[in-house]
């Protein structure tokens, strides 16, 4: 069995996701919010069948997208309630070192778009959402094929 990079290491990099399949990392990014995540599944044709997840903030939109990516663990410095519930439904072990109500937006004033968006979704049904409006809006750089 391959040795998985601690968390720690994850928390001491200026990444802000690292996906990891067979105690490797496979996919890492510095890009905030969502978007690494829709980079990762629009970017990758064949995906592993089980990943494991180290995020910054984990909010319901982002537990789905795991989701879709087949997580098979998330491990994040924070996490919404929202995203515990959908994680707990879906069957996916996590851990979270704070958990709060929801995420909020940049602003601070009120619950992220994207937290808010992804409420009552399933994961393949908010991914084809979130694409288009994260595309539309400049913050991914890929092309589905």
């Amino acid at each position: 069995m391959q040795s998985i990079p601690p968390f720690s290491a994850f928390e001491n990099s200026d990444d802000t996701l690292w996906i990891l399949s067979g105690g490797t990392v496979i996919f890492q990014s510095t890009k905030k919010g969502i978007a690494p995540l829709i980079d990762y599944l629009a970017e990758s044709t064949v995906r592993p069948a089980a990943i494991i997840v180290y995020d910054r903030i984990v909010g319901n939109a982002a537990a789905l997208l795991a989701i879709k990516a087949r997580a098979i663990h998330v491990t994040a410095v924070t996490g919404s309630r929202y995203a515990a519930d959908t994680l707990r439904r879906y069957g996916v072990p996590y851990d979270f070192h704070f958990i709060v109500p929801s995420i909020i937006n940049r602003n601070q004033d009120g619950m992220c778009p994207y937290e808010r968006l992804s409420l009552n979704m399933a994961p393949d049904e908010f991914y084809e959402v979130a694409y288009a409006k994260i595309t539309t809006d400049g913050a991914v750089n890929v092309h589905r094929q």
